[in-house]
């Protein structure tokens, strides 16, 4: 797909007429904030297509009807309105105009729902990556630039670089077997959108050479621009069920 790049309207509005349809001018799509985002409204993002959208809107339509004076029968002009009162858009923004091309509040509102979904979907795959059990794996998501901080401070275990976490890491790979690690509740993650911060409280099992270990975990992760790399990593986990897993690990060991 080429690319084009303007600085003003002025370059807008010749490239525009450089690609004209049959009949004039015709339909531009308004575009989003990541030329990699599939083109689809908000509603068919994994974040909110749970197979329920069409109930959702009848819902609102029920709902909506207390907080204005009139509904539009017509479902096409009653989705374009869902979309400005709290129902994830279901359609795509298209235009004759190029001026309406230009940056707006709803762009930008929109430009967040995507980074929100974007945040989101990092965290997810981190824990995915995680349970795969591997350094390159665990190390996949992290930008070269990232920090790895374990807390509490108690635990004694110092922040590490990328290179650093991934020989931490490596120690523990033929101890722990049959790890996992989940979401506790989806619902519960946090997602700061503005410091691009995903908050996630996980859970954690591993068979061990001296018993199955248990723990959890309260993540921030803090991600690049875009959302889709890890920047920092602070974990914070339950610090006694830590010590003792070490402490067995030890005295087997010295045994």
């Amino acid at each position: 797909m080429r690319q084009y790049r303007t600085t003003d309207f002025a370059e807008l509005h010749e490239l525009v007429e450089c690609h004209p349809s049959e009949a004039g001018l015709g339909w531009i799509f308004r575009g989003q904030a990541d030329a990699s985002w599939p083109v689809v409204p908000l509603a068919g993002r994994p974040e909110y297509n749970t197979g329920t959208e069409l109930g959702r809107f009848r819902e609102w339509r029920t709902r909506a009807i207390a907080y204005a004076d009139s509904i539009p029968e017509n479902d096409w002009e009653a989705l374009a309105l869902a979309q400005h009162h709290g129902l994830a858009a279901r359609l795509l923004d298209w235009t004759h105009n190029p001026l309406i091309l230009q940056p707006d509040e709803k762009n930008k509102m929109a430009d967040s729902n995507e980074l929100r979904v974007t945040l989101k979907k990092t965290a997810t795959d981190y824990i995915d990556c995680c349970n795969k059990g591997t350094v390159d794996a665990v190390l996949s998501l992290r930008t070269d630039t990232c920090k790895h901080t374990h807390l509490p401070s108690s635990l004694g275990v110092p922040t590490y670089n990328k290179a650093e976490y991934g020989a931490f890491f490596g120690q523990f790979i033929g101890v722990m077997n049959d790890s996992s690690i989940r979401i506790a509740d989806d619902k519960e993650m946090v997602v700061d959108v503005e410091s691009r911060k995903v908050v996630m409280h996980t859970k954690a099992k591993a068979n061990t050479p001296v018993g199955e270990y248990e723990n959890e975990y309260m993540w921030i992760l803090t991600m690049t621009e875009d959302g889709k790399m890890i920047e920092d990593i602070v974990e914070f986990c339950d610090s006694t069920k830590a010590v003792d897993l070490m402490k067995k690990l030890q005295a087997q060991e010295n045994a």
